[in-house]
């Protein structure tokens, strides 16, 4: 489950409040407490403090996951990074919920790996046929193609049914011949790895009505 909240400013001051009231007597600490508050709290918080709490068994399974907020969407993705919040706060409270705090009001937050978690891979196989492997390659420009509208991007993937080893000399072998992949130049192990390459995964959640 994801949900997104604001902090109550109010609630906050509350709460700063009872802390301090601990062990208060007189007028005279109350006013003592009032001039600590002053100066160390009032006028450094955020007008806003928004956040999210995450419950899933991915915060535990990816324990490094990496988090963006943003104060507003935009069609074009390259504009995103001008909307990025500070994040306030990060905190795990248990294995499988993960708190985040934002200094400002978060209408969009993306979670994902590191950039490092770059890899090459094969697509889930189906369930039916779970040793048949298969992968959406790339072109020479990088874009990953739809492979129902473009069939020759699939390549089939068996591996050896008794090691589970993939000949990875003869899936190089395959991929060279796909001439709609447009590799002009000699095929080498760096347009190989091009083709493999996998993305890391991102989830980008919007809060509703945004």
């Amino acid at each position: 489950s994801f949900r997104f909240f604001q902090l109550d400013p109010d609630w906050i001051s509350c709460l700063i409040d009872g802390a301090f009231s601990v062990g208060r007597v007189t007028a005279a600490d109350a006013a003592a407490d009032q001039k600590l508050h002053q100066k160390h709290v009032a006028g450094k918080q955020p007008p806003v403090v928004s956040g999210f709490l995450l419950r899933s068994y991915a915060v535990k399974g990816w324990p490094k996951l990496q988090v963006d907020g943003y104060k507003q969407t935009a069609q074009d993705e390259a504009d995103m990074d001008g909307y990025k919040l500070k994040i306030l706060r990060l905190a795990h409270l248990s294995p499988n919920v993960l708190l985040c705090l934002f200094e400002g009001d978060a209408v969009a937050v993306d979670i994902h790996q590191k950039p490092e978690m770059l890899h090459l891979g094969f697509e889930i196989p189906d369930t039916k046929t779970p040793d048949n492997y298969s992968k959406n390659l790339r072109k020479a420009d990088g874009t990953d193609k739809d492979n129902y509208k473009n069939p020759w991007a699939i390549e089939s993937i068996q591996p050896d049914p008794a090691t589970r080893v993939v000949k990875v000399s003869q899936l190089f072998l395959d991929i060279e011949k796909k001439a709609a992949l447009n590799f002009t130049a000699p095929f080498t192990s760096a347009q190989f790895a091009l083709s493999m390459v996998e993305g890391v995964q991102k989830v980008r959640f919007v809060r509703s009505g945004s």
